[in-house]
């Protein structure tokens, strides 16, 4: 699993924690809905999986919704475009389904 990497060398440094200083929550900031966003609640996070595509896993968590302790919601979209990476947030709502899949 593969959330950031900057310390070794690669790209991702904001897909774990987003604390509010960061480049990319203050270019949301005029938007006003990046103070609601999972990462700057520490509740939610980027990732990939090494020999998985991000909707093989996304298929995967679904399958085994039943052994997951909490619920949780993943991204599947952007802009109607399927996402090539993993977000997983615990920011579930009680009346959604165990893995929630939805799309911004």
């Amino acid at each position: 699993m593969t959330i950031n990497n900057w310390l070794w060398g690669g790209h991702f440094d904001e897909r774990g924690v987003r604390d509010t200083s960061t480049d990319m929550v203050k270019a949301r900031a005029k938007k006003s809905d990046s103070w609601l966003s999972a990462h700057v609640l520490s509740m939610g996070a980027d990732y990939d999986i090494e020999g998985e595509t991000a909707a093989q896993h996304r298929q995967w968590l679904n399958s085994v919704a039943n052994e997951l302790p909490h619920p949780i919601r993943l991204e599947r979209k952007f802009s109607g475009k399927p996402i090539t990476w993993v977000h997983l947030d615990v920011c579930d709502d009680p009346r959604s389904p165990k893995v929630y899949q939805f799309d911004v």
